[in-house]
Parts: structure tokens; C-alpha cells; sequence
């Protein structure tokens, strides 16, 4: 092609060169984004690379794999990318590398020990570092003096690989005084012998490249052994050579190998994954530092992106595979079938908050990952901290643990939040710091400076108590976790929170494993847990010494369970028969909860629901299934007392003086708290016989439910009310939390309308708010009123507001996914949005009487009809049809909303009758002309809305319509096309 005229040819060869420069920008921009988008990474529900899948084994549970799993996990671990399995040596081509990495291995250490924040004139500090001088002395006495067979005279044996961590601990704790310039102990000659005796002495006996698990725990072997050896080298780097360091990290290379899977020594795998995962990738990331190796430390930090992955699908069941993650409402799911938050959650958030210092220089991490644990700790987190502690019901097997009660659990939590929140932007920062301050400085239970063990986290809360911070808006909200079967209710106007505990067909009723939760058999069995102000109430031995067949608002029957610590299984854990378990929230005061529940041994069946109104809350339980006749009690309250004399009871109006009550029928208790109205609970009874209110006194130990647990005998009293169900009969009762006896005594219950407590439908009407709250167990009509009626199963909260209504409806058993919901008066229905997830709310407006669209003239609900016109347009099908091109549905063009709350408006797609699409691009809507008509048209038609906020909101991702392959062929397509276009109009240009 010859070119005589230099600006066609400079034309044409500028659009090429730029047009490649776009080709090549969009295929990279195609591979950033499939590696990490802007926004939290969305986990696609048919992913089958097994190495971003999770084994459902994790801590000590050893079950095995089969040898199908296994050949295709070793077949995954050959298209891996290549990962250091021997240490490098000094002389290679590292030397850069090793300046670079001494960096990370500081910063290391000085995040998880803190020595170069040391303030000896700090209190706290001081305390702690004498602690620790105190703690290195008691161990150097105890290193034997013939080291044949023991190196520490307090670990006989080495039978248990839980002993070898123990040992590598105490090497570890003399490090840190070591390695710290304010103990007596710094650079200390004879505590750097020791230190390298013991690295030596269990090299040689215990843990090398050739030991083998066996019989061990793998834990020991992969996460906590390492970890140890890590910590050492790390705080004594400065006097080591390659050489040393490289020898003692080897058996780590060994152990774990591999960044993805555990006990690939064993020949019997599982993937890592959760806390587990955050642990091991510690332990590979640092000792890859130690080792100047960055294939071993950028393959971990690439493996990590599993622990940042939030689940946008439904929980599934069991037999659908592994569930275990985030999810999208906050849920986190571990075990399979576990509701974890605040236990492998903890360690999860924890070692990632450890870590961070660590990576955030001279690494490949990319510090947007950040925003994503920002996420995580907004919905997974922060719903379940009541104060400083972490809510029970998310805890699984570790309420069992002394050491680690509620406000413990919680400062774990609080702790990593404030170290995530030391590297995050000013807002974040401004916003975490405000809630950290809140919570542990209004708090005369707990002292949370007591639970932070190194000088960074001392240092970085007292900066949180010295500023100036705007106190935290308390608001009432309603947190609902449909993936777990757990719903949190926070009342700011009164300063409570409720957690609703149940299980399903997707989630286990409660876990047993290692003699951790011997008596944990209800704890998911409609729990609901009451936190106020009394923050003692859980903590102070609770689990230790509650009656754990009594817990509040469970159905159950009187019988004898084995509750020893010794067995190796539980076989009473049980997946619920029924997946008709669930919530749905009007708005942030009023809910409505069911659970189609059986017992752990299908002895027992019956209808649950709790509706939340406002301050009162509504307990039904239909009639029993009792087919054996077995003794069925509720538990409606089993309250602890911090002191004997916490509460006066009012049993019908009378002071309760003796132990027991005596009456036939109770129509209300009330117990008023000497340390005021926000202590005090009300109860009335709709169904009144056979009630028993009690006080009790008890004695137990922590080894009756966790076999480390102390046998030392622990004390306290309770308040119980319990109900029996002598003829089968159902229960109703209201419970009103944090009120005056005056006020509970003049409010007028009688406004509260059981409307149904059936094993098909159980319904209240709040008469005062005009709202209702409805379980519809089946497909069978139900009448609200003359405007309304159901027919479809599902759980509905709906409020009459003037003249139009509103409704939020959620199916839990996820059997009407897009049928028609409501059956309004003559005979219209309302559809649910194909794009909806889980609950969400429509407005229905009453039409006019001189409704254009109102051929009848009859007062009723207005229903947009589909065949005139489409939702939130004023367009007739036939315009649209005319106007608009069709295209391809798909679930990305919905309103989505960014974390900052600006919403963007993506394509709408809305289905005709006759089964095509149409697409409304809205591009027209900012003129006043479309305006005035929209607004005519609302006028005429009424309309259905759908509240967005509480949508399943995720950014749009690539479907067949509009992906751009990693190659970036399509988008090149376009450029080519684009690129012979403009040479064809320069030709012509030319001809001319």
C-alpha cells in the first residue's frame, strides 16, 4: 500500500498504533480482573478448580479422602505453579532478595511481638514485659541437665505431637525477651544458648525433614510446630547465618509443601481453607522470607486470595458439596455445616490481621485486598460483637472453653479490627477506631487492655483512647443470615440485642469434636440469647454450669443424653430434616423468624416462628406431633444471676418468695432488676397453663463439657420458666425486654392477635402498628383481609401504611423461586422479580376510583398489568417493543451498589408475555419530558416497588453476552473492525 499524501499515511498508521496499544491494554486488564476485581470477589457457585474448593475437614478433623479425590487433587498440584520445596543457599543470586525480605522479617516480628514500641514508663507495658522476664526465668529452670531423652523436665514424653509445639513455644518465649532491648534478658549469652540447644536438640529428636506424622496430629506438625520455629528465627535473625536458618526451616518445606492442601506428607490430603488456611499461609510466607525464596512466598500470597472470596450462591446442603466461606449476607460457614463466625472466623481475621505488616511492602500483594477483609468485618463481624463480646451462637465448640468465654472471644476479634484498621484508609481507620473506643471504654465488666499480649497492640489502643473520636450513631438494625440459620436484632432506642439460633437441612444443630461441646445438643435449636446490660450474664462459667437442657426457647423432650467428654463421636449431631428455616425483615424493628423443626431423633415435631415487634416479641409453637408419647417441656427462660438477689419476680402480679411457683395458671412474670429498667424482662403468657417458674442454684465444672477443661466446681443461680405440654398442646407467649414495671403493666396486650398457631400457618397482628407477621407452611390459601391473601408458603412481615401496603416475603425452602406470590382482591397476583435473592419488599398502592386503568370503578389494590405496560416506565408494550431492542436476560443487569452507597444503574431487563426481553437503557429518562411522563404515568397506574437496598447486590460479572476473554479477542474484534473502517474512509476520503 503506497501512500502519497503524508496525513492519510500518518492517519492511518497513528489509528493502528493505537488500537494495538488498546488490544494489548484489554487483554491485560481482562487477566487483572479475573485475578482480582475493584470489588469483593464473587465466588461462583460451579467453580471446579479444586484448588479454590475447601475440604470440609479442617483443625483436627482427620477424616480420610477418597483415592478418586486424591488422584484428581495430585493432578491439580502438577498444573500448580512451581513452589520452592528446598531452601536456597548462600551464593546463589539472592543477595537483593535477602536485603529485601530482611525488611518483611522485621516488620514480622515487630507485628506480632511489638519490641520496638516498648514504653517502659507505659503501665500496661511494663506489667506485661515483667510477665514475660518472669515467664523466661521459670523456663530456664526447667532445662534438664541430662538432655538424653527430654530437653524440659516438664515433657517426659514425646507421645503426643501436641508436645513438640510446646516445647518450640518455650523456645519461642525466650526469643522474645531476647530479642527485647527492655528486658533484663536482652542479648542475654546463656538464654541465646539455651534457645539454640533446644532449635538443635529437637531438630535432632523431634522435627526434621525426615520425621514423619504417624500417629500425631497433623496440626502440630503443619501449623503450629512451624509457627513456633518461625517466630524464633524471626526475632533472633540478627544472629543467625543462611546456613542455621535454612536447616531449621527445612522440615517446614517438608510439612507443607504445598499452599492449597494439608497432610500431603500422609499420602491423605485435604484442602486448606478459613482460619486454617490464614495459619498455614503465616507459616509458608515467613519461612519463605527466612529463606529468600519469592516463588514459595508469592505462590502462598496468591493461594490467600481463597480467604477473601465471598459467596454470592444459596447455602446449600451436604450432599451438594462444600459450603464453607463467606457468604454474601455474612454468614460464615465452616465444617461443612457450621455457623463459625466467631471461632475459625476469629483465627481467619486474626492471622490476617498479623500478617499484613508483613506483606504490604516488597511483595505481591496487592493492598485492594484490604477493602475486601473491610467487607468482612462490616457483615461477618461487627453484627455479632454485643460490647466486647462475641455472641455464643456463631462460637460452635469453643463456648466450651474456659479460657476463651465471650468477652475474650470478642477482643480477639476487636484486636484484629484494630490492626486491620492501623493500615486502612482514614475513613475506614476514623470509623473502626470509633467503634473500638466505644465499646471497651463503656464497658465496666470487661478490661479489654488485658487481653492484648504484645507492645504493637498496647501501643496502637492507647492512640485509639487518646483521640478525639466521634461517637458511634447507634441504630436499630436487623441482621438476617439466611446461609446459617441466625438472626441479630440490635434495639438502639432501648440498648439490647436478641440472637436467634436455629438449624435447617443446611446447617448442624451443634458440634462435637476433640471432647470440646459434650452438652452442646440444643444450642440451635431456636435459641434465642438476650444481651443487655448485665455483660456478665454469658461469661462468669455460664456454659460451665447452665442447665443445657433449658436453654431459652427450645421444645424438647425430658430424657437422659450422654453428655462424656471421653467419646469420640456425637452421633446425635443432626441436619434438620426441613429446609423451611428462615427470616425476613420488614424494616429494622419488625421480622418475622420460622423453623419447621424435629428433634434431634424425630421424636417430636412442631411449627416455630418468632415475630419481632418492635420491643415485643411474639413466641408460637403450633401443636405437637408426639406420636410416643414422650414428656415435651418449652424453655421459655433460664436467666443467670450475677448476684442472688439480681431480680425480684412478679409471678401474676406477686412477689415469687418461695423457690417454685405453685399456681395453676400464670398470665405474666416480670423480672425487675435492682440494677435498673434495662435489665428487667417481661413476659405474658397467651397459653397459660402449665408453667413453672423457678429459681435454681447450680454446681458444675468446665470438664463436664470440655475434656481440658478444670474440675474445679463452679457456682450459680438461675431464674427458669419453663412450660410443660401435657396434652401436646402449642405455646404463645410475648416477651418484652428492658422496660418498667409500669409500662409492662399498663401496655395493653390485647393490640398482639394471634391470627393462626397451626402446623400449616402460625400469624400475629400487631393492631396498634397495623402490621403482620405470617409462616405460611404450605401451599394453601391464608386471608390477611379483603385486600390481601396468601397462597404461597414462605414467611411474610407485612404493614399497612395509609393507603398502600407493604411486604417482605422470603421463602426458605426456596420452592417458589419466580411463581406468583400474593393473591390480591379479584383475583391479580404479584410476581416475584426473576433477579431477586433471598427476602425483599414490594409497596402496593390502593388505585383510584377514576384510574384510567380502572375499568371497574371498584376500590382495591393497583396492579401494574404487564400487558399494557412495562415497571418503571410510562411506556405501552408496543412503544417499548418499537423502540427498544431485545436482548439477552442476565442476572448482571440489575441495580447494583457500590460499598460507599452510590447506586449505578445497569440495563434493565423486563420480560414481555409473549416470553421475550426487552431492554430499557433509561437513557432518555434525565429529560423533563420523560420525567413529566413517568410521573403521569405513576399517577394513572400505581405501582410496585422493589426495594434495592435489600436485594442480592453484586457486581455485574461476565456472561455469554458480554464477556471479554482473557485474550481480549472480542474487544480486538471490535478495534480491528474499527481500525478497517477508518482506513476504507480515508481511501474513499482519498478517491473523492
Amino acid at each position: 500500500m503506497i501512500f502519497k499524501n503524508n496525513t492519510y499515511k500518518k492517519l492511518v498508521i497513528g489509528s493502528i498504533l493505537i488500537n494495538t496499544i488498546l488490544i494489548s491494554q484489554t487483554a491485560y486488564a481482562n487477566d487483572e480482573n479475573d485475578i482480582l476485581g475493584n470489588d469483593t470477589k464473587i465466588v461462583d457457585s460451579e467453580l471446579k478448580n479444586d484448588a479454590e474448593k475447601e475440604d470440609t475437614n479442617s483443625d483436627e478433623n482427620l477424616e480420610k479422602d477418597s483415592k478418586t479425590d486424591l488422584e484428581e487433587k495430585e493432578d491439580t498440584l502438577k498444573k500448580m505453579e512451581k513452589v520452592s520445596s528446598e531452601p536456597q543457599e548462600e551464593g546463589t543470586d539472592e543477595e537483593n532478595l535477602e536485603q529485601k525480605y530482611k525488611e518483611n522479617i522485621k516488620a514480622w516480628a515487630n507485628s506480632f511481638a511489638g519490641n520496638s514500641y516498648y514504653d517502659k514508663d507505659d503501665e500496661k507495658m511494663a506489667n506485661l514485659n515483667e510477665k514475660m522476664d518472669t515467664n523466661v526465668e521459670n523456663t530456664l529452670k526447667l532445662v534438664a541437665e541430662n538432655n538424653e531423652n527430654n530437653f524440659w523436665t516438664d515433657i517426659e514424653s514425646y507421645n503426643q505431637s501436641k508436645f513438640i509445639t510446646q516445647s518450640y513455644r518455650k523456645i519461642e518465649s525466650l526469643a522474645k525477651q531476647y530479642a527485647n532491648p527492655g528486658s533484663k534478658y536482652y542479648k542475654n549469652e546463656n538464654v541465646k544458648k539455651v534457645i539454640m540447644d533446644a532449635l538443635e536438640w529437637e531438630y535432632n529428636k523431634n522435627y526434621n525433614e525426615n520425621s514423619y506424622i504417624g500417629k500425631g496430629n497433623w496440626w502440630d506438625y503443619e501449623i503450629g510446630t512451624p509457627r513456633a520455629i518461625n517466630n524464633t528465627l524471626s526475632l533472633i535473625y540478627d544472629d543467625l547465618d543462611q546456613k542455621t536458618i535454612n536447616k531449621y526451616t527445612k522440615p517446614i518445606n517438608h510439612f507443607v509443601p504445598d499452599p492449597y492442601r494439608f497432610r500431603v506428607t500422609t499420602g491423605n490430603p485435604f484442602n486448606a481453607k478459613g482460619g486454617n488456611l490464614i495459619d498455614m499461609g503465616r507459616v509458608r510466607i515467613i519461612a519463605g522470607f527466612l529463606q529468600n525464596d519469592s516463588e514459595m512466598v508469592d505462590g502462598t500470597i496468591k493461594a490467600l486470595k481463597q480467604i477473601y472470596e465471598i459467596r454470592d450462591e444459596n447455602m446449600g446442603s451436604i450432599e451438594e458439596g462444600d459450603n464453607d466461606g463467606y457468604y454474601v449476607d455474612g454468614s460464615y460457614v465452616d465444617h461443612t455445616n457450621v455457623a463459625y463466625n466467631g471461632a475459625y472466623g476469629n483465627v481467619m481475621l486474626d492471622g490476617f490481621s498479623q500478617l499484613l505488616p508483613a506483606l504490604t511492602n516488597n511483595t505481591s500483594f496487592d493492598t485492594n485486598e484490604v477493602d475486601k477483609i473491610h467487607d468482612i468485618i462490616d457483615k461477618s463481624f461487627l453484627p455479632f460483637l454485643h460490647r466486647t463480646q462475641m455472641m455464643d451462637m456463631v462460637r460452635g465448640r469453643s463456648i466450651s472453653r474456659e479460657k476463651l468465654q465471650p468477652h475474650n472471644a470478642g477482643a480477639e476479634v476487636i484486636r484484629s479490627i484494630m490492626r486491620i484498621a492501623d493500615a486502612s484508609d482514614e475513613a475506614r481507620k476514623t470509623k473502626y477506631n470509633s467503634f473500638i473506643k466505644d465499646v471497651t471504654t463503656d464497658n465496666d465488666y470487661f478490661d479489654f487492655s488485658s487481653n492484648l499480649n504484645n507492645f504493637r497492640d498496647i501501643f496502637l489502643y492507647n492512640k485509639i483512647k487518646d483521640q478525639e473520636l466521634e461517637p458511634i450513631k447507634k441504630e436499630n438494625k436487623i441482621h438476617i443470615f439466611n446461609n446459617m440459620d441466625k438472626l441479630v436484632y440490635n434495639n438502639a432506642d432501648k440498648d439490647y440485642a436478641l440472637g436467634f439460633s436455629m438449624h435447617s437441612s443446611r446447617i448442624k444443630n451443634f458440634e462435637y469434636m476433640n471432647g470440646e461441646n459434650s452438652k452442646g445438643w440444643y444450642t440451635s435449636d431456636g435459641v434465642v440469647y438476650l444481651y443487655n446490660q448485665d455483660l456478665s450474664h454469658y461469661s462468669d462459667n455460664y456454659w460451665a454450669t447452665v442447665d443445657h437442657s433449658a436453654l431459652p426457647s427450645i421444645t424438647e423432650i425430658k430424657e437422659t443424653r450422654d453428655s462424656s467428654t471421653s467419646k469420640k463421636n456425637d452421633n446425635t449431631e443432626r441436619l434438620l430434616k426441613s429446609s423451611f428455616v428462615g427470616a425476613t425483615k420488614l424494616d429494622e424493628k419488625n421480622a418475622s423468624l420460622a423453623m419447621d423443626f424435629n428433634n434431634w431423633n424425630d421424636d417430636i415435631r412442631l411449627k416455630k416462628s418468632w415475630f419481632i415487634l418492635g420491643n415485643r416479641i411474639v413466641f408460637l409453637g403450633s401443636d405437637i406431633a408426639n406420636p410416643n408419647s414422650k414428656k415435651v417441656y418449652t424453655s421459655i427462660e433460664n436467666r443467670k444471676l450475677k448476684e442472688a438477689d439480681q431480680y425480684k419476680v412478679y409471678v401474676n402480679d406477686k412477689v415469687l418468695e418461695k423457690q417454685k411457683t405453685t399456681e395453676d395458671v400464670i398470665s405474666k412474670v416480670f423480672l425487675e432488676s435492682k440494677n435498673g429498667t434495662n435489665e428487667n424482662i417481661g413476659y405474658y403468657f397467651l397459653n397459660n397453663k402449665n408453667l413453672i417458674v423457678e429459681k435454681e442454684h447450680r454446681q458444675a465444672s468446665w470438664s463436664e463439657v470440655n475434656k481440658d477443661g478444670s474440675k474445679d466446681k463452679k457456682e450459680n443461680d438461675f431464674i427458669k420458666i419453663n412450660q410443660d405440654h401435657k396434652d401436646n398442646t402449642g405455646y404463645a407467649y410475648v416477651m418484652v425486654p428492658a422496660t418498667s414495671k409500669n409500662e409492662f403493666d399498663r401496655a395493653p396486650m390485647d393490640d398482639i392477635k394471634i391470627l393462626a398457631n397451626t402446623d400449616k400457618v402460625q400469624a400475629v397482628y400487631d393492631q396498634k402498628n397495623n402490621i403482620w407477621g405470617i409462616s405460611l407452611f404450605k401451599d394453601e390459601k391464608f386471608k390477611i383481609n379483603d385486600d390481601l391473601s396468601l397462597d404461597k408458603k414462605g414467611l411474610y412481615t407485612i404493614k399497612k401504611d395509609s393507603n398502600k401496603y407493604v411486604i417482605s416475603y422470603f421463602d426458605p425452602s426456596k420452592t417458589h423461586t419466580g411463581d406468583d406470590l400474593i393473591v390480591v382482591k379479584d383475583g391479580k397476583t404479584i410476581k416475584k422479580p426473576s433477579h431477586a435473592k433471598d427476602y425483599y419488599i414490594y409497596e402496593l398502592e390502593h388505585k383510584k376510583v377514576d384510574s384510567k386503568d380502572n375499568n371497574d370503578n371498584k376500590p382495591g389494590l393497583d396492579i401494574i398489568d404487564d400487558n399494557k405496560r412495562l415497571p418503571d416506565t410510562g411506556k405501552t408494550e408496543e412503544g417499548s417493543k418499537e423502540d427498544k431492542p431485545e436482548t439477552e436476560k442476565t442476572e448482571e443487569n440489575i441495580t447494583d451498589v457500590k460499598p460507599e452507597g452510590k447506586k449505578i444503574e445497569h440495563n434493565k431487563i423486563y420480560e414481555k408475555p409473549d416470553g421475550k426481553r426487552t431492554e430499557d437503557k433509561k437513557a432518555d429518562e434525565n429529560t423533563e419530558a420523560n420525567k413529566d411522563q413517568k410521573s403521569k404515568s405513576d399517577e394513572n397506574y400505581g405501582s410496585i416497588k422493589i426495594d434495592d437496598i435489600i436485594l442480592d447486590h453484586k457486581p455485574a460479572r461476565n456472561t455469554k453476552a458480554n464477556e471479554s476473554p482473557k485474550t481480549g479477542v472480542s474487544s480486538s474484534i471490535g478495534y480491528i473492525g474499527l481500525l478497517g473502517a477508518s482506513v476504507l474512509a480515508l481511501f474513499k476520503k482519498k478517491e473523492k
